[in-house]
């Protein structure tokens, strides 16, 4: 991955940030970004595979990095599975990111995670909700994020809070939208309904 700062006059060559043979981002088929810049625009975070056989590996780990470079840091070195398309929220605190738990299988469950940068602790904000997440992005006001998952053929946006204070075991399940409908009858009004059509059909008979 290379980057190139403009802070003058005269032309700056672009710097290898993540030196070795290792692809960054990872090959995929499309679906969000594998690598953000912090909101102040020192660091990056990425997506990169460093095992040794990367085309049967889903080990995709995330690293950091600042962006003048140097070395760089695994934040989910302890999940031997997919770690995937950070994004860092709005107010600098959190990086948040998709990961699978079981190594070497595509087809997994991706979870919503949330990694604390002060703290190094990471959470996991969908393990009781029983979707694939897809794409999400950061409320403005980082409290709360919108993710898109697959829901009998449809795909409906939800919405969770990071809840920075809460513990991963008791993360309540995302809570999808409720569609507008039209009020229901009252039941009185609906009593009264029948009792008028069956006056009706009296008065022929």
């Amino acid at each position: 991955m290379f980057v190139q700062v403009y802070s003058g006059p005269g032309p700056i060559l672009p710097a290898d940030i993540t030196p070795g043979d290792y692809d960054t981002p990872p090959f995929s088929l499309g679906g969000q970004d594998n690598y953000a810049f912090s909101p102040d625009g020192q660091e990056i975070a990425y997506t990169s595979n460093h095992d040794k056989v990367e085309a049967t590996s889903t080990n995709n780990d995330l690293w950091l990095v600042s962006a003048n470079g140097g070395p760089a840091k695994n934040i989910t070195a302890d999940n031997p599975a997919s770690d995937s398309t950070p994004l860092y929220s709005p107010d600098g605190k959190y990086i948040a990111y998709r990961a699978q738990q079981r190594a070497g299988y595509e087809s997994d469950r991706f979870r919503l995670m949330l990694y604390d940068r002060k703290t190094g602790q990471k959470k996991n904000l969908t393990e009781n909700f029983d979707r694939w997440v897809g794409t999400y992005a950061w409320a403005p006001s980082s409290v709360r994020l919108f993710f898109a998952a697959e829901d009998k053929g449809e795909s409906p946006i939800y919405t969770i809070e990071a809840e920075p204070e809460a513990e991963p075991s008791t993360t309540a399940a995302p809570k999808r939208r409720a569609a507008k409908t039209a009020p229901a009858a009252p039941k009185a009004a609906a009593a009264k309904a029948t009792k008028a059509r069956s006056a009706k059909a009296g008065g022929k008979a």
